[in-house]
């Protein structure tokens, strides 16, 4: 079996859970990293011992490109990999997008350059969603009409001493969402 080569865009704080879920898989490595800030590309290099770049559209001969990028840069950075690199998996840190209409070109334009898109979503494995979606898909609650979701953000004192922070523009401002749909049972 030979091993795939990782590269990573993005070397902010969610890099560190993609190094570390990596080194937990047997048969893939991080073979580059890639930052725009030169300072932290530079420093995840060291870590990690591979090279580093700047420019992601520069990627060569890698299997997969993990996109941690700031939310609201996400689609620009997918479709500018699947459009100028011969990579052919693209996964790409939540979300995917911020809008809808920014979605759908960047599935269109990523499908048009015959590239995958893998959309992270770990939540799926979090076991208070497993059990809420059990509880959904087996109609234990009924007719659901109508449910409303607040989403509460723990973050501690080390989180507000890094240099990059949220913003509209970046992350947009979803923090409670309520889903109107009928789930037949």
């Amino acid at each position: 079996m030979s091993t795939m080569k990782l590269a990573l865009v993005g070397c902010g704080r969610v890099s560190e859970r993609h190094i570390e879920a990596v080194r937990a898989v047997e048969g893939i490595d991080i073979s580059v990293v890639c930052d725009i800030d030169e300072k932290k590309a530079q420093t995840v290099s060291g870590q990690l011992s591979v090279p580093y770049l700047t420019d992601y559209k520069q990627l060569r001969d890698v299997d997969v490109v993990s996109v941690m990028t700031p939310s609201g840069m996400h689609p620009r950075h997918v479709i500018e990999i699947a459009e100028h690199t011969n990579i052919p998996y693209i996964i790409c840190e939540k979300p995917v997008s911020l809008t809808q209409r920014e979605l759908y070109e960047m599935y269109d334009r990523v499908n048009k350059a015959e590239k995958k898109l893998l959309p992270v979503f770990q939540n799926r494995y979090n076991p208070l969603i497993v059990f809420l979606k059990d509880l959904i898909d087996t109609c234990k609650l009924g007719m659901i009409y109508q449910f409303v979701c607040n989403i509460f953000w723990n973050r501690d004192d080390d989180y507000f001493g890094i240099d990059w922070h949220g913003t509209k523009a970046y992350d947009g401002v979803i923090s409670k969402f309520t889903m109107y749909k009928k789930w037949q049972c």
